[in-house]
């Protein structure tokens, strides 16, 4: 085998895993089996609410909220996106006392407690 051809093959197998990468990460916020749209959520809160509730208490970046998300090119448009819909969360999860806070500059972040009671309101029966 050439060198070429052996680096053609690293290539390949590299793409391969980005894309296996990119499918395990948005598997990990997928809502569970059988969840219903507690809350209300959209899948798109829903995915950014889990990501930030799994770092708790450390922050999620911005950026990383983006790689998740569905990015078609307009990275404003996703962080603008991204805004609406942690606004949008943040509103229908107050009441049942969840609340997801703003690092400056980084991107939000859920009290431990905050944390705790949106894991207990998933499992609890709808």
């Amino acid at each position: 085998m050439t060198a070429l051809a052996a680096d053609d093959l690293i290539l390949a197998r590299l793409a391969d895993l980005e894309f296996e990468n990119a499918m395990l990460k948005r598997a990990l916020c997928e809502p569970p089996h059988g969840w219903s749209g507690a809350f209300r959520l959209s899948r798109a809160a829903y995915t950014i609410v889990s990501m930030v509730a799994r770092a708790s208490p450390r922050a999620v970046h911005k950026d990383r909220i983006v790689e998740i998300w569905e990015d078609d090119g307009d990275s404003d448009g996703v962080y603008a996106s991204i805004e609406t819909t942690v606004c949008h969360a943040r509103k229908l999860l107050k009441p049942h006392g969840v609340e997801i806070k703003t690092a400056r500059r980084l991107g939000y972040w859920m009290p431990e407690a905050s944390r705790d009671r949106f894991d207990e309101l998933l499992r609890a029966p709808t």
